[in-house]
């Protein structure tokens, strides 16, 4: 790299890094001050998480420090050269950036509004969550092509598609009459019409849309749905998605929602206590769809007294009950069992002789139910502790390592992650050392815990959201243990 160039690297470094400049490093100054005040663990955590991927090369970086330490007049210079690697580093990531958000837009035309559709959201799905913040980094790109001279106006057509997008327009020119959806797909975008309160509206949307959220072919229907017939589909399932993948409150969504479907909606206490009953009830409930049911239409005034239905339940309409009947043995049971899950109300049980013994199976007895009550579900097997696992690696019957693997697993972590990221690297902030403390966290709260469930568990989606991969934990504790042994 010229050194005529020194005005893009400053102008590069000065976007990406605030306050850095030649002979100023603030962070390295906040690194010796927490270290002097004996804050030991901030002082790592910066390290870990900033220093050490600023100033990579460990030979350079300790020569950077000793220089800074003793206040060498020689730093300034020394901090110059490795300002060059900085920039060097930055730029490439900087290229890789353009390069996996400009290359798959590039490749099919605005035409076949499917393809394109499903490349645009390959690349949204590569920014942040939300409008604001996908198309404020996309404009932070923008200034950087311009400065390093590198696709610019590519990434300038990437930014006005993805507003487009997030607008509900998928395309410059879209040709919406070749889209065809079947029967199946436009069911499973709609509720039932019978549905036409706001917020028994807010709700059903909610329900339906919460599982598919996140799928990209799910979402793409809908958009070309919404954009095909000028509805506010997509935009509520963008409200869905994002409020989910940012953590919002389900009381906070369902509001959105609500507004998005009537853009003079006014909050209201009653309306409010309505829908959150409402969801409560239904998610309670996890009905697989909301098609052939409707929700009750209760008064909100009557929302605090007691009701013999739960506010918001499916309720099976009174056509559905003898559909449900069955001529063969046991349908009758069949449809009792139904009857109970739609309405609430338990199916009267015909009296036994006194003195007659139950024939019941076996299996059903042990389940918990009784001719008394619903059978109770069993509880959850043990999955294993960090401990277990550790204690099967070593081949011991106790564990003495908690304090060692709480204050080392973090290498195994870090190189973990850095292997399995499914967005490219961020120019301006890596979250590997978020992603790396989330896990470190959830390790520390399970390591005793035998019903440990990564898998299903929320810490994994917020490290997935942040762009890694990470289906168990069992290759990160190997690898700790393995670095132990050698």
């Amino acid at each position: 790299m010229e050194r005529a160039d020194r005005a893009a690297r400053d102008a590069v470094l000065r976007k990406i890094f605030p306050g850095l400049g030649v002979g100023q490093d603030p962070e390295v100054g906040l690194y010796f001050r927490l270290r002097a005040e004996g804050r030991t663990a901030e002082a790592l955590a910066l390290f870990n998480r900033v220093l050490k991927s600023r100033y990579p090369d460990d030979g350079k970086r300790s020569e950077l420090f000793n220089l800074f330490r003793r206040s060498d007049p020689r730093f300034s210079a020394f901090h110059d050269e490795l300002l060059w690697d900085l920039f060097r580093s930055a730029s490439a990531r900087i290229r890789e950036t353009l390069d996996s958000l400009c290359e798959p837009v590039s490749r099919i035309s605005t035409r076949d509004a499917s393809g394109f559709l499903s490349a645009l959201e390959s690349v949204v799905r590569l920014l942040p969550a939300g409008r604001d913040a996908a198309l404020a980094r996309l404009g932070e790109l923008c200034v950087l092509a311009g400065l390093l001279k590198y696709k610019a106006r590519e990434i300038q057509r990437v930014r006005t598609l993805a507003a487009r997008y997030f607008d509900g327009e998928c395309s410059d020119s879209p040709d919406l009459s070749r889209v065809r959806l079947s029967a199946r797909e436009i069911e499973g975008i709609e509720i039932p019409s019978n549905i036409v309160r706001r917020e028994d509206r807010a709700v059903a949307f909610c329900f339906k849309y919460w599982d598919s959220s996140k799928d990209p072919a799910f979402e793409r229907r809908v958009l070309l749905y919404s954009r095909k017939h000028g509805t506010p589909h997509h935009r509520i399932l963008r409200i869905i998605r994002e409020g989910r993948a940012t953590g919002t409150a389900d009381e906070e969504i369902l509001s959105r929602v609500c507004a998005a479907l009537s853009p003079g909606y006014s909050y209201t206490t009653q309306g409010d206590l309505y829908m959150q009953r409402a969801w409560k009830a239904l998610k309670e409930r996890r009905e697989p769809s909301l098609s052939g049911t409707k929700l009750v239409k209760a008064d909100p005034s009557r929302a605090g007294r007691p009701s013999g239905r739960r506010i918001g339940t499916p309720a099976v309409s009174g056509k559905a009950a003898p559909e449900r009947r069955s001529s063969r043995p046991g349908g009758a049971r069949e449809a009792g069992r139904d009857s109970d899950r739609g309405t609430g109300v338990p199916e009267p049980r015909p009296r036994k002789p006194r003195g007659s013994v139950s024939k019941s199976p076996r299996r059903r007895s042990a389940s918990g139910g009784g001719p008394g009550g619903p059978a109770q579900p069993s509880p959850p097997a043990p999955r294993g502790s960090v401990s277990d696992r550790i204690k099967a690696l070593s081949g011991r019957r106790y564990d003495v390592y908690r304090e060692e693997f709480l204050a080392r697993v973090g290498p195994a972590i870090r190189d973990w992650l850095s292997g399995r990221r499914i967005k490219p690297k961020d120019v301006f902030e890596d979250p590997l050392g978020r992603a790396e403390d989330l896990i470190r966290d959830f390790l520390e709260r399970n390591y005793s815990n035998p019903y440990m469930d990564w898998e299903k568990s929320d810490t994994r989606s917020r490290v997935e959201d942040l762009g890694f991969s990470v289906p168990d934990l069992d290759g990160i504790i190997s690898l700790w243990y393995e670095r132990r042994r050698a």
